[in-house]
C-alpha cells in the first residue's frame, strides 16, 4: 500500500470514528435514493416509522433521528448517517471492517468440508472435529502427540517418552546444578531428588525437585518446540533429541526454567495444577512442602515465570495433591499422616481436614478420591468413604480416560470403574479385575494412563517401564528409566479427564514485519457453563513466540464476534510482529457435560506496504 493509501486509510478511520459519535438530534432523515421511503438495516425500503410525511414533536421540531435505524442501505461496507445540513443519509466507506478493505488480509480457518472440517490436525490438543456438531469440540483423548514425562530420580533428569511409538525422545536436566546427584536415590541430602511430575492444560510438564537439606525447585519443560525459548538468539531451538543427548544446565531451550520455591530444606513433595482463569487457562501450579517436621506450606506459582504468587500454611504435610472436578485442590498427608484437606484455589480458603486416606492420591471424573497403599475411596460430594475388598500395594494410582481406577494389588495390576463406589460400604469384589504383572516387577512407584487408555508402570529400583496394552491384554518392557519415584499424574490423563480443557493452536505469518491487526472473528455454539478463550502471541521471529507476552483477545463469556485486535495489543503494550500464534482454549462444563463447538474463526491484518 502506498503512503498516500495509508494516509487515506487513517483519515477514513478518523472520519468513521467521528461519525460514530456524532448525533443527529433534530433533523428528519431522507433516503439517499430520494424515493420517499426509508431503507432499513436489512436493505428493505418502506415508510418511515412515524407514518410518513412531516411528523414532528409537540414543539414543532422535526422527529429526532438519533436512534432511528432507517438511515441504512443494508450494505455492510458503508456507514449511513444523517447529514444535518442536507437532511440526507450519507454513505461513508467503513474501513474498520476487514471485509471492506482490499488491503486487509483475511485468514479464515474451519467451516470447510471433509473429515477435519478445514482445521489443522497439528494444532489440536484435547479437541477434535465432530461432524454432527460441525466444529471442534473437547475430546480429551485426541492429540497426535501423546507424551509421558518420566522422572529419573537417580540422575536429576526427566525423560520425554512418546506413548505412540513407545520410545524415549528427549531427556532434560532439572533442578539446580549444585544438586545434581547421579546414581543416588533416594532421600539424599544436598540432592535435587527429582520426583513429582504433572502436566498443565497446554501439555507442558512441571516437576517438583524435592531438595533435601537444600533449595527445592520447580521445573517447567515445554511440550512442543514452538513453546521453547531461543535464549541464545541463534534462530533455532537447541534441545535434547534423545536419551544420549542431554544438554548441560541452562542450555536446553525447552527447559523453560528451574525456579526456587520456598526456603531451603522445606522438601517439595506435592505438585498439582488447578483449573486456571482467563489469564492462565493452562492452570496455576501449586507446590506443597513436607519435611516430616514443622509447619507445611503451600506455594502458588505463576505458570509463565515460575515466581511464587502466594504462600500459605496448610494443616499437615503435603505429600501429594490433586484437583477434583469442582475445582478444589486436595492436599494429602500421605506417609506422614492419614489426613487430607480441601482448598478453594480461587479464594485460597482451606476446608475441613478429613481423617483417613492413604499414600498416593488420584481422583475420578465424578470427584471421588482414591488412595494407594490403603483400601479406601472418598466421595468429595457426599463426604462418604467406601472400602475396597483388596489393599492397594503400589505407591502410584491413576484413572484412565474411561474413568477406571488402576493400581497394583499384590503382584497383580487391578482396575475398577469409579462408579463402583459404594457410599458407606464395600466395592463389590466382582467389580475389580486383576491381571498378573509379567515379568514380575519391584515396588510400583508410578502408574499412568496414556491417551489410548494403556497403563504405564515404573519402579523406584533399577528397571524398565512396564506397559500394559489394554487392547492386546499383555505386558511389554521398555528400557531407559533410572529409578522412577513419583506418585503423580505424569501423563496428564487424570487432569484431562477431570478438568477436560482442550486447546487449538494456529500459526500466522504476515506479509510484512509490522502488521496492523484488524479483527478476530469466530462462529461458535457455546452452551451455558462453557466458554472459548482466544489468546494471541506475536513476535518478530518465529523462535521468539515462546517468550512473547500472551494477550487475551476475547472470551465468549463476555465478548461477541468480531473483536478489534489492536486495542487489546496496545493495552498490553505489545507491538505486532511478523509471526503470531493464536491459542483457543475450550472450557467445557461438567454437570451437565457439554462442550463449546468452534465452527470457524479468522484473524485479519493490514500491511502498510502492499506485498504485491
Amino acid at each position: 500500500m502506498s503512503n498516500a493509501r495509508t494516509a487515506f486509510t487513517r483519515t477514513a478511520f478518523s472520519l468513521v470514528a467521528a461519525i460514530a459519535i456524532a448525533s443527529c438530534s433534530d433533523e428528519m432523515m431522507t433516503p439517499v435514493d430520494g424515493d420517499g421511503g426509508t431503507t432499513g438495516r436489512d436493505g428493505s425500503v418502506g415508510p418511515r416509522p412515524d407514518g410518513g410525511g412531516g411528523g414532528g414533536t409537540d414543539s414543532g421540531v422535526p422527529t429526532t433521528c438519533m436512534s432511528d435505524p432507517q438511515c441504512d442501505d443494508g450494505v455492510a461496507c458503508t456507514i449511513d448517517t444523517c447529514d444535518t445540513g442536507t437532511r440526507r443519509c450519507r454513505n461513508v466507506r467503513d474501513l474498520t471492517r476487514c471485509a471492506c478493505d482490499p488491503s486487509c488480509m483475511q485468514n479464515p480457518t474451519g467451516g470447510g468440508m471433509g473429515p477435519n472440517g478445514g482445521f489443522n490436525m497439528d494444532g489440536q490438543n484435547g479437541v477434535d472435529y465432530d461432524m454432527p456438531s460441525g466444529g471442534l469440540i473437547v475430546r480429551a483423548n485426541n492429540r497426535r502427540a501423546d507424551y509421558l514425562w518420566v522422572p529419573n530420580t537417580g540422575e536429576s533428569t526427566v525423560s520425554k517418552w512418546d506413548a505412540t511409538t513407545r520410545r524415549e525422545i528427549a531427556r532434560y536436566r532439572v533442578g539446580l546444578p549444585a544438586g545434581e546427584c547421579v546414581g543416588q536415590c533416594c532421600h539424599t541430602n544436598n540432592c535435587n531428588m527429582t520426583s513429582r511430575t504433572v502436566v498443565d492444560g497446554f501439555g507442558n510438564a512441571w516437576i517438583a525437585n524435592r531438595g533435601f537439606t537444600m533449595q527445592g525447585t520447580v521445573s517447567k519443560i515445554a511440550a512442543e518446540q514452538f513453546d521453547c525459548v531461543d535464549r541464545n538468539m541463534n534462530g533455532m531451538i537447541d534441545t535434547s533429541t534423545g536419551p544420549m543427548n542431554v544438554l548441560p544446565y541452562g542450555q536446553d531451550e525447552c527447559v523453560l526454567f528451574n525456579a526456587p520455591v520456598g526456603t531451603s530444606g522445606v522438601v517439595l513433595r506435592a505438585i498439582a495444577i488447578d483449573r486456571g482463569d482467563e489469564n492462565f487457562p493452562e492452570g496455576y501450579v501449586w507446590a506443597g512442602s513436607c519435611n516430616g517436621s514443622g509447619p507445611a506450606r503451600a506455594y502458588q506459582i505463576n505458570p509463565r515465570t515460575g515466581m511464587v504468587i502466594h504462600e500459605m500454611a496448610i494443616p499437615h504435610c503435603a505429600y501429594g495433591a490433586v484437583v477434583t472436578p469442582d475445582g478444589r485442590l486436595w492436599w494429602n498427608g500421605g506417609a506422614f499422616n492419614r489426613q487430607f484437606t480441601p482448598m478453594n484455589t480461587t479464594t485460597r480458603a482451606l476446608g475441613t481436614t478429613v481423617n483417613g486416606g492413604g499414600y498416593g492420591i488420584t481422583t475420578d471424573a465424578d470427584g471421588r478420591l482414591w488412595f494407594s497403599q490403603t483400601n479406601q475411596g472418598y466421595d468429595t460430594r457426599s463426604g462418604q468413604f467406601t472400602t475396597l475388598p483388596v489393599s492397594v500395594s503400589s505407591s502410584g494410582i491413576t484413572v484412565d480416560p474411561m474413568n477406571r481406577v488402576w493400581a497394583r494389588v499384590g503382584n497383580n495390576l487391578a482396575n475398577w470403574d469409579g462408579a463402583a463406589f459404594v457410599a458407606g460400604g464395600m466395592v463389590p469384589a466382582a467389580a475389580i479385575t486383576q491381571r498378573p504383572i509379567t515379568p514380575t516387577m519391584g515396588s510400583t512407584s508410578a502408574l499412568g494412563a496414556d491417551r489410548g487408555g494403556n497403563i504405564w508402570l515404573a519402579t523406584s529400583g533399577a528397571g524398565p517401564l512396564w506397559l500394559f496394552d489394554t487392547a492386546a491384554n499383555s505386558f511389554t518392557q521398555h528400557n531407559g528409566p533410572n529409578r522412577v519415584y513419583t506418585y503423580t499424574d505424569f501423563t496428564g490423563a487424570v487432569r484431562r479427564l477431570v478438568i477436560g480443557t482442550g486447546t487449538y493452536d494456529h500459526r500466522y505469518t504476515a506479509e510484512c514485519n509490522d502488521p496492523q491487526f484488524a479483527e478476530l472473528t469466530w462462529d461458535a455454539n457455546v452452551p451455558a457453563g462453557t466458554s472459548l478463550q482466544f489468546t494471541l502471541r506475536t513476535a518478530a521471529t518465529e523462535a521468539g513466540l515462546g517468550m512473547a507476552t500472551p494477550v487475551v483477545l476475547a472470551n465468549t463469556t463476555m465478548d461477541m464476534s468480531p473483536v478489534a485486535v489492536m486495542p487489546k495489543l496496545m493495552a498490553a503494550m505489545v507491538t505486532p510482529g511478523k509471526y503470531s500464534r493464536l491459542t483457543i482454549t475450550f472450557n467445557p462444563s461438567r454437570m451437565p457435560v457439554a462442550s463449546p463447538v468452534l465452527r470457524s474463526f479468522g484473524l485479519s491484518w493490514r500491511c502498510s506496504v502492499n506485498p504485491g
